[in-house]
């Protein structure tokens, strides 16, 4: 069953409790809205102390439905791989383009939508990206910015500096 989690007291649970979602054209007038969980993380899939790690660092792009109970949202058969790539190609290449073919989907998604086959009929499905879930440093790469914890602030969210010395 399709459910947007939203709550009905108004305390945030949820991504769905948000003003994006809420005010979102598709995700928050369709109650049968597809949404789209993206993720991102980088791995080595050789010796990552070795002088070749970064040659062989690849970036994996997955997916999961955020309609489903949040309990299933991380479980083995319910993350789906959208895309693997060298890291160094979406550095030199960017983001956009390593993911058109995903891009694509989602425009597709969004404004025809997909048509669904079930016992009890058809029906025409629309969707949207909802949310881009990554760890600190892919965030970081994702938004375009420096991608080290040894800058002068670490932390986009706190702007603590590296210098500061609690008293």
């Amino acid at each position: 069953m399709i459910t947007s989690h939203q709550s009905s007291d108004g305390k945030l649970r949820d991504i769905c409790d948000g003003s994006y979602f809420r005010n979102h054209p598709l995700l928050g007038s369709e109650q049968q809205a597809i949404q789209i969980v993206l993720y991102y993380d980088d791995f080595c899939p050789v010796n990552p102390l070795g002088h070749r790690a970064k040659k062989y660092k690849i970036g994996g792009f997955y997916f999961m439905l955020g309609n489903i109970d949040p309990k299933y949202r991380s479980q083995l058969q319910s993350v789906h791989l959208v895309a693997l790539c060298f890291s160094a190609s979406i550095k030199k290449y960017g983001f956009q383009r390593v993911l058109k073919p995903f891009i694509n989907d989602m425009i597709t998604l969004t404004e025809r939508g997909i048509i669904v086959q079930r016992t009890d009929g058809k029906f025409l499905m629309k969707g949207s990206l909802l949310i881009v879930v990554a760890d600190n440093l892919a965030a970081h790469a994702i938004g375009g910015f420096f991608e080290s914890f040894s800058s002068l602030h670490p932390c986009r969210f706190c702007l603590i500096s590296k210098f500061q010395h609690a008293n």
